[in-house]
């Protein structure tokens, strides 16, 4: 799917994203999409019967995904970092299931990384070293940067962030 892209200007550019995404939490604006409407053109051919699959399950990451940023909005720094990781991973999910022509939510029921074993508890979190083992992490490399990692690689967290810049930027700034 190429994009059209999106240009707001607001003081609330939080707000503005969730705005956006919530158009497509509607089944029937994800159909949309999914078909090639929306000031979009399908680069790909979903096969016949699963557009309506594809949208439900599509739009409702995209709710699940909301659900979680809004709870790390009220919850303490405790539980906060795994509802974020939960929001993320079910935006990852709409990003596969709404770009790949045939996979669907079933297809990556896990997020693909794994913490290698024997590594201290009290490593820093961007010298940890994850395995990848496929699922969501995979498909998403692919969409994102066009390749994934081989299966069983072992990467430090920081080093999956340098894979996107902007994200690489956002992490080392904070």
């Amino acid at each position: 799917m190429s994009w059209m892209p999106v240009h707001t200007w607001t003081d609330s550019p939080g707000d503005a994203v969730w705005n956006h995404l919530r158009f497509l939490s509607h089944f029937n604006n994800a159909t949309r999409l999914l078909q090639g409407g929306l000031g979009c053109s399908v680069e790909r051919e979903i096969p016949e019967g699963t557009v309506s699959r594809k949208a439900r399950q599509l739009s409702a990451c995209i709710q699940q995904a909301e659900e979680y940023y809004n709870a790390a909005s009220r919850a303490t720094i405790a539980t906060s970092p795994l509802l974020l990781f939960y929001g993320m991973l079910s935006l990852a999910k709409a990003l596969v299931v709404g770009n790949h022509p045939t996979l669907l939510l079933e297809d990556v029921n896990y997020h693909g990384l794994k913490r290698t074993k024997g590594e201290s508890d009290d490593a820093p979190l961007e010298e940890i070293h994850l395995t990848t083992d496929g699922g969501v992490f995979e498909e998403f490399m692919k969409i994102a940067t066009g390749t994934a990692l081989p299966r069983n690689a072992e990467v430090r967290f920081k080093d999956i962030l340098a894979a996107l810049p902007s994200v690489a930027e956002f992490y080392a700034r904070y």
